[in-house]
């Protein structure tokens, strides 16, 4: 999937970490996956919100396209295997 459409591997990865984000820390009153990280920075390191806020930040494209149809985020397939 990353070669054939590294935008729409960016997006499979965003939804993964929500789910894992969901099931693992039980976070489940969250409108937004913002929210959702947001609910665990104190049992994560500074490091890694800052990767799962580039993740979500990187899959919003596809997570959330109807907010702007016009924008189009270029993501190569070495940043999607990075995602993963």
């Amino acid at each position: 999937m990353v070669d054939l459409s590294p935008r729409a591997s960016a997006t499979l990865s965003r939804r993964c970490l929500q789910g894992m984000i969901r099931d693992f820390w039980t976070i489940t009153n969250k409108d937004s996956l913002a929210k959702e990280i947001k609910a665990i920075d104190d049992r994560v390191t500074p490091q890694i919100k800052k990767v799962l806020h580039s993740l979500r930040e990187l899959g919003n494209i596809g997570a959330h396209m109807e907010q702007d149809v016009n924008l189009i985020v270029d993501i190569d397939p070495n940043e999607a295997r990075q995602l993963i």
